[in-house]
């Protein structure tokens, strides 16, 4: 059996696409079965759904979705045994598709053309001749001789079948250009998918020996780059079976249009120097450090923009200093990169529309601050390489011991941009609780966003920012 999706909204709204296995993965996500739109269907987890056979049966189970999978408009809780014309939902805004059940063809048996039966001449009740008219002489001429009966039959027959022939070979030809036209359409799309499938696999094999020339340095670009190689070596030995129909075909191009734009961001991000931006920034980074009337403790990244002889300002996020109930924090500080030394902060402005916060230490001989801030809109762009400088483990350091013995120490990580909104970056990296608060670098050492939070479900690897731009009404009020 086969599955069919017809996708009823959402991105792919009109497309349908037939789906053959045990197993199918729905989601966002690039290696899915069943894949959505990564941009548009934010409704829609990266593993949201998946659908495996059981005793003849497809099966439809959550992955553990953040808004849900429905059926037929009722929210799924448990799992459920898919039959044709079944909607299924994901999120309660998301997109739908309906699934049909493509099963195999029963045996065929043609039936034939039969020829109409051969009508049988009715007996004459009288002599074929008719005797002479009364008071006829008996020499009196007869008429001349008509057809037999055995001929009439014959003449009959003859002209029924013949209309019953010419239908035949009329059906019969039909019949021969229907066929040839049917398989001259399947050896033409043979070939058209045997040379999409050379195509394809030429691509593969590029993407094998480009990946095999990066230098991976940092470990989190590493495992991105891992990753990748894992991708690319199964698409490839999906897409040499010979057994993948056009259908199918267009699945494995969509995954490696994704492998190949996933090879350039990784490519982009490997051509960082990532070592200069860390010497350039990294002494200008340190840890906030909130405490609340209710005893609850919170941490962040921030970076200082500006130094006076007496002070400095720092930006970070909103809510690292506020918390979730945006209350004041009754101890503010912030350790800087190198120190463990805690230097007291106090709140100037926060932003009313965006996750920032502008922070303000008073240090005798000013703070050190980041080397360059990029004002320009939009800072970056899709596909553009990012470097982001701060803690993602917080005060938790990674070889354990004592952050006031021996001082903090910033990560620095790698990603790539995949999309840019007035108020928003979105970029492949790693963030974590800690993250929040941390500069993002672009190519020149510029920073061009601050960390704010990521997808949830993605364990940390669709990380969002906010434009520095923001920053500018933020000292703009201090005039």
């Amino acid at each position: 059996m086969r599955a069919r999706f017809e996708f009823l909204s959402g991105a792919r709204e009109g497309e349908s696409e037939v789906l053959d296995g045990n197993y199918l993965q729905l989601g966002r996500h690039s290696s899915s079965s069943l894949r959505f739109d990564a941009e548009r269907d934010l409704q829609v987890s990266g593993h949201h759904a998946t659908i495996f056979l059981r005793g003849g049966y497809y099966v439809l189970r959550d992955a553990g979705s953040t808004n849900g999978t429905f059926i037929n408009a009722v929210r799924l809780t448990a799992d459920h045994i898919l039959a044709d014309e079944d909607e299924i939902q994901f999120g309660p805004q998301g997109p739908t598709v309906r699934f049909r059940i493509i099963r195999e063809s029963a045996d065929h048996h043609p039936g034939g053309f039969r020829p109409a039966p051969i009508p049988r001449a009715p007996q004459p009740a009288e002599p074929v001749f008719p005797a002479a008219a009364e008071g006829s002489s008996e020499s009196a001429r007869r008429a001349g001789p008509g057809p037999g009966t055995r001929t009439r039959i014959r003449a009959e027959v003859a002209r029924q079948t013949a209309t019953v022939r010419r239908r035949l070979y009329a059906v019969a030809a039909v019949a021969t250009i229907a066929v040839s036209a049917v398989v001259w359409q399947r050896l033409t799309q043979n070939a058209s998918v045997e040379k999409e499938r050379q195509a394809m696999l030429d691509q593969v094999d590029s993407l094998m020996r480009e990946l095999g020339s990066l230098t991976i340095n940092v470990q989190t670009l590493r495992e991105r780059f891992d990753s990748a190689q894992r991708e690319t070596a199964r698409l490839r030995d999906l897409v040499s079976r010979p057994d993948q129909g056009v259908d199918e075909m267009r699945v494995l191009r969509r995954q490696l249009e994704d492998a190949l734009a996933h090879q350039r961001h990784i490519a982009l991000a490997a051509s960082l120097d990532v070592e200069a931006i860390a010497r350039a920034n990294q002494d200008a980074v340190g840890i906030v450090l909130a405490e609340f009337a209710d005893g609850t403790r919170t941490t962040g990244t921030a970076f200082g923009i500006r130094s006076d002889p007496g002070a400095g300002l720092i930006l970070t996020n909103k809510h690292v200093i506020l918390g979730d109930r945006e209350d004041q924090p009754i101890h503010l500080g912030i350790v800087f990169e190198g120190s463990s030394q805690n230097f007291r902060a106090d709140v100037v402005s926060t932003h009313p529309d965006v996750d920032m916060a502008l922070l303000r230490v008073r240090v005798r001989g000013g703070i050190p601050q980041v080397a360059s801030l990029r004002w320009r809109e939009p800072p970056v762009a899709v596909g553009d390489a990012v470097a982001i400088l701060g803690y993602p483990l917080g005060l938790d350091l990674p070889m354990g011991g004592d952050w006031q013995e021996v001082g903090i120490t910033a990560t620095i990580m790698t990603g790539s941009v995949t999309r840019v909104l007035p108020d928003l970056i979105q970029f492949d990296s790693f963030g974590v609780e800690g993250s929040s608060g941390s500069p993002v670098f672009d190519r020149q050492g510029n920073v061009v966003g601050i960390v704010f939070g990521g997808e949830t479900g993605r364990g940390g690897r669709i990380v969002y920012a906010v434009p520095i731009v923001y920053a500018l009404e933020l000292l703009d009020g201090l005039r």
